[in-house]
């Protein structure tokens, strides 16, 4: 179970093209060594296919478990990503699809390059889209109008 931690700050962005979603978060504050936690999909696995890949910040292979019932089963499984933060301020990546797609295309070929320096994501799509975001809780960085679906700051905010 997630407790909220006294001064730390998450910053959540994602970055939306077709069915794949670059997942980004920016932990600060957070003591070395505390575990962040990111999921796909939960899927009963008839008629959908989720898909998880870590970018940056996490382990190299996500594990699949239980997720309970949903809407579309009694039975569901969510792929799960986990990582740890460091010393400095962490940055976490992850790509992420939900398809009905009988055989989807591997999720790494959706994308061309994600680069991640520092604060600052930067994605090409396969199709040549470009996209990027800083995660400072601030305005989406410019780009080709691709920008980010959604953005937020968590826990206590900065004053």
């Amino acid at each position: 179970m997630s407790r909220p931690l006294p001064g730390v700050r998450i910053v959540s962005a994602t970055l939306v093209h077709g069915r794949a979603e670059v997942r980004a978060h920016l932990v600060d504050g957070a003591p070395p060594g505390t575990r962040v936690r990111q999921t796909g999909w939960a899927v009963t696995g008839r008629e959908e296919t989720g898909q998880l890949h870590a970018v940056e910040g996490y382990g190299p292979h996500a594990r699949v478990v239980a997720a309970g019932s949903t809407l579309f089963g009694p039975r569901s499984h969510v792929a799960v990503l986990e990582g740890s933060t460091g010393e400095a301020p962490s940055v976490f990546v992850a790509l992420a699809s939900l398809t009905g797609e009988e055989h989807p295309a591997p999720l790494p070929g959706l994308v061309a390059d994600i680069g991640v320096e520092g604060h600052t994501v930067r994605v090409t799509w396969s199709d040549g889209v470009t996209a990027g975001l800083v995660l400072d809780g601030a305005a989406p960085e410019p780009g080709d109008g691709n920008g980010p679906t959604g953005g937020r700051t968590c826990g206590p905010s900065a004053r």
